[in-house]
């Protein structure tokens, strides 16, 4: 995640990470202009099991992906 925060990549998504691998990352992600959403395009906190993090042109594109996706497979 903090990849996306200092631009070598455009987006990360995960979906089994704890809330002490997500909060110091979260914060630093959205402190570079990025943002963090669950998979229903909702802002994710730090105890999420799911997140989109990226740019935000780019998760806006990705999202939709994410909603056809059957959520079950996502657990």
């Amino acid at each position: 995640m903090v990849w996306v925060a200092c631009g070598r990549i455009d987006a990360f998504h995960h979906n089994g990470l704890k809330p002490w691998d997500n909060a110091a990352a979260f914060l630093i992600v959205r402190e570079a202009g990025g943002i963090v959403h669950d998979f229903i395009a909702k802002d994710a906190d730090f105890t999420s099991s799911m997140a989109l993090v990226g740019v935000p042109e780019l998760v806006a594109e990705i999202e939709p992906i994410f909603e056809q996706i059957d959520q079950t497979l996502l657990h």
